[in-house]
């Protein structure tokens, strides 16, 4: 299959997850038997156009420095941002959910929207919120602090899986994220996901309809299957 009909068919089913809550999605994992993979600890801390945030991830995994470790830019948040991060790619940064430090600020979440970056999802702090909020950049953090990062982080690891809130993620996962929580998706099983969730979503919408008509909702209930 040509590179450009792969890039169209991803974009395609990036969007079409973009049409569903993590409600939906999350149920219809459920109905599928498969694992929940749900982060509840991380919230939205910036103003962005979407309803939510839809992409794949491009994970790396930071710590506080070695006491051998040395140089003034070990974080290496820039260098995600401007060289490895696709457009339309969520950069996904654990820190280990620490948020006495930031992991960037104004600029670099600037940087990564005119790149075309999806969004940010922090395990750990952000800062210059007022600041991005003038321009829009979805970023999904554990909180907010002033305190930068260079005297503290480092580095360790670029697309290697990272855990948060006991749930693992893997560069290439896809990632939706709303006011819910973020939900994590091996892309495996997107397919079957997508198919279950359409399917919730259309009786969902069945039963708002008939409870909104004013019917008893145990009644509209056992008339759809959820």
């Amino acid at each position: 299959m040509p590179e450009t009909e792969k890039a169209r068919n991803a974009k395609e089913m990036i969007q079409e997850f973009g049409s569903f809550s993590t409600g939906n999605l999350s149920d219809a994992m459920d109905n599928l038997g498969l694992q929940r993979s749900v982060i509840t600890g991380l919230r939205l801390l910036t103003r962005h156009e979407g309803k939510r945030l839809v992409g794949f991830a491009y994970t790396m995994k930071q710590m506080f420095r070695h006491p051998a470790s040395s140089g003034a830019k070990l974080a290496r948040h820039s260098e995600a941002i401007n060289k490895l991060v696709k457009p339309g790619h969520i950069l996904v940064i654990d820190a280990g959910g620490r948020t006495d430090v930031c992991n960037g600020g104004g600029l670099l979440a600037l940087r990564a929207k005119v790149r075309g970056l999806a969004g940010f999802v922090v395990n750990g702090g952000y800062r210059d919120i007022d600041e991005i909020n003038a321009f829009g950049f979805p970023i999904y953090a554990r909180g907010a602090t002033p305190v930068r990062s260079t005297p503290d982080l480092e580095t360790v690891g670029f697309e290697i899986p990272v855990e948060i809130d006991s749930v693992q993620i893997h560069s290439g996962d896809i990632l939706v994220a709303d006011s819910d929580g973020i939900l994590v998706i091996a892309p495996r099983f997107a397919q079957p996901i997508l198919e279950e969730a359409r399917s919730i979503a259309e009786n969902e919408e069945k039963l708002l309809q008939m409870v909104r008509e004013g019917m008893d909702f145990e009644l509209a209930y056992s008339k759809v299957k959820l």
